[in-house]
């Protein structure tokens, strides 16, 4: 699931809803109607906007405990910014309403199909896929590997005498506080070593099929995004041996042997 538009412990969801009271309270505030309903209105999305703020400093805390954040400078600033197009929305409802929710459309629509291919990681840490070597001949590796992201197996080889697991983390700003998790990844094939001496990488992966690969490129260019690709500790596996990848919330690749 890639959004969670009930995130109620991210402190950004109360302040987007303050931000978003308090431009509609100053909306009212340059009404054309009578006084009195002006400021009816006002005093009501002011005290919905406080109620907001409140929550902000809160909510999380009561739902987090020791693991909510602490206050930032960048909350404000969020704040002010959706106050501000809040504003703008509602006293410029052509001019400024319908584009600002069309861009927020776009934006959404966006970030689902950039991040489709990834999964978010939970709270300690996630399977990302799986591999096991079918066979070795002559230096090279007759490889099946699984991704959740693949409805088969994928059978391939690589010439090397070790092999490292390979992901993609997708970290993202708390200000997307809307989806499911800040980081999102994303298993993307096997690393080749060679061991002579030291191990060392020999340049021809195994990559992963799937719809992951022109998705990278754009990510590190929207804001408040930036995509990391992570290779465990080379290792030799056993032939016939089953191996599980996870990734952590410290960004390491952890590779065991499945179970017989």
């Amino acid at each position: 699931m890639t959004f969670d538009w009930l995130n109620v412990a991210s402190p950004l969801f109360w302040i987007f809803w303050a931000g978003l009271f308090l431009g509609a309270a100053a909306d009212r505030l340059a009404a054309r109607s009578s006084r009195l309903d002006r400021l009816t209105v006002f005093y009501l999305f002011i005290a919905l906007a406080v109620a907001a703020a409140t929550c902000a400093l809160t909510v999380p805390r009561a739902a987090l405990g020791a693991q909510a954040p602490s206050p930032e400078a960048h909350w404000a600033v969020f704040g002010a910014g959706v106050a501000v197009a809040s504003f703008a929305g509602f006293r410029f409802r052509r001019g400024a309403g319908i584009p600002l929710l069309a861009l927020a459309v776009a934006v959404v629509v966006a970030l689902g199909l950039l991040l489709r291919p990834y999964a978010p990681i939970p709270a300690e840490r996630a399977e990302i896929g799986g591999f096991r070597v079918l066979s070795t001949s002559g230096g090279t590796m007759n490889v099946e590997a699984e991704d959740p992201g693949i409805a088969a197996p994928f059978f391939g080889s690589l010439s090397a005498e070790a092999v490292a697991p390979m992901a993609e983390v997708v970290e993202l700003s708390d200000c997307y506080f809307f989806l499911a998790s800040p980081r999102f990844y994303g298993f993307t094939g096997l690393a080749a070593y060679s061991l002579g001496g030291s191990a060392h990488r020999r340049g021809a992966d195994l990559l992963l099929p799937g719809p992951r690969g022109p998705y990278p490129a754009a990510l590190p260019a929207l804001p408040g995004m930036r995509v990391r690709r992570l290779v465990s500790a080379p290792f030799v596996p056993e032939v016939l041996d089953s191996y599980r990848v996870f990734v952590s919330r410290d960004l390491r690749i952890e590779t065991e042997r499945s179970d017989p």
